[in-house]
């Protein structure tokens, strides 16, 4: 047995308008997603943004204040948990310390009364997907961090569930079990079939996993699109921060069409590529460090750029420098460079992502010149 066997199959979970309240705060304000069987969907952003309250409805654990919950032609938001038949793997593991492996990954199987052959059969089968059949009379402090998540996905999986549902479920591991266990999930994603809403805030992770993120905001969807959309082509400046686009600073624009933009300020002159209307007198141009390349100051977007602060990180440096009027700008290089330095660089036109000058813009820091003595 090597794909996921379920008791029924489904084309679509749709997610329409739902909210959920707490008091006056609107944790989830009217989200509408689809997801198809078989997709792997990320919901991704910062701490508070909605995210895990989002699942939670989804999951049965919390209830909504408005809006319905779908899969096909049924509605599931009026079910209890344990009849939606989707699986859930906590951050926190949930695993019952008392309890040996086998029997924590037969846990739910029991609990729905499922015949005691049947379930021996699932566990076996649960524990060799992740990679532990060997250890199912092993207790939880008996294990590793990674392997004690291993078991809270195996428990998630046995019950062959309709959908995956996993909260932040790699972030009590450190650096190299993410990267392992990041990995696993993708393969388990795909050699089972299995269709996964994942939660997660840190952005590399979403983008090596999913086939699709969603970025929320205070509880409302900023963009909705492919890895390769998400990142290359933020909808907004606020997408635009999150992805790693850490240089959102704000110009004068000096003239504008339909796709390109001249901006001015801080002492330098720029020209980007617009994303969504520009029309106003300022505009905010995102710009990822690495988007910033040493070049000659005869170069188009070429300007100078005093490095105040630099860290060696292996292959490259990462710095940050100043504009002409203290304007700071993060940047990476594979030249080293140190403190006090002035260096030409310059950045691609469209690579500077252009968006109209709303709340969303986060400008980067400006740092007072001191005085010279």
């Amino acid at each position: 047995m090597t794909r996921r066997q379920t008791d029924g199959t489904f084309e679509e979970l749709r997610l329409k308008e739902i909210s959920r309240h707490f008091g006056r705060l609107a944790a989830v304000n009217k989200v509408s997603l689809s997801v198809r069987s078989g997709e792997f969907v990320a919901l991704l952003g910062p701490s508070g943004c909605g995210k895990s309250t989002a699942l939670g409805c989804v999951a049965g654990l919390i209830p909504l204040t408005a809006g319905e919950i779908w899969l096909d032609d049924s509605r599931v938001d009026t079910l209890p948990t344990e009849r939606r038949d989707f699986g859930m793997v906590f951050q926190n593991y949930a695993l019952f310390p008392h309890l040996t492996v086998a029997r924590n990954v037969a846990f739910g199987l029991e609990v729905r009364g499922v015949k005691r052959s049947v379930v021996a059969e699932r566990v076996e089968w649960a524990l060799s997907m992740v990679q532990l059949a060997d250890y199912e009379d092993h207790y939880p402090a008996q294990l590793s961090g990674g392997q004690q998540q291993r078991v809270a996905i195996a428990r998630a999986l046995a019950p062959h569930p309709r959908i995956m549902l996993m909260d932040e479920p790699l972030s009590n591991l450190d650096a190299k079990l993410r990267l392992d266990m990041r990995s696993e999930i993708r393969r388990l994603h795909l050699q089972l079939g299995l269709t996964t809403l994942y939660v997660t805030h840190d952005q590399e992770e979403a983008l090596s996993v999913a086939d699709r993120i969603v970025v929320l905001k205070s509880g409302q969807v900023m963009q909705e699109g492919t890895p390769e959309e998400v990142y290359s082509r933020p909808a907004n400046s606020y997408v635009a921060d999150f992805m790693g686009y850490r240089n959102i600073v704000e110009f004068d624009v000096t003239e504008h069409s339909d796709s390109s933009v001249g901006l001015s300020g801080h002492g330098i002159t720029l020209r980007g590529s617009a994303v969504g209307g520009v029309a106003g007198p300022t505009a905010v141009a995102a710009i990822r460090p690495d988007d910033v390349v040493f070049g000659d100051e005869t170069s188009a977007n070429a300007f100078p750029l005093r490095v105040t602060a630099a860290q060696y990180q292996g292959r490259e440096m990462a710095f940050e420098g100043e504009l002409p009027d203290g304007q700071i700008l993060f940047a990476r290089s594979t030249v080293r460079v140190q403190p006090g330095d002035t260096v030409a660089v310059n950045v691609p036109a469209d690579r500077v992502l252009v968006y109209a000058t709303d709340d969303r813009a986060a400008k980067s820091p400006t740092r007072a010149k001191v005085p010279a003595s």
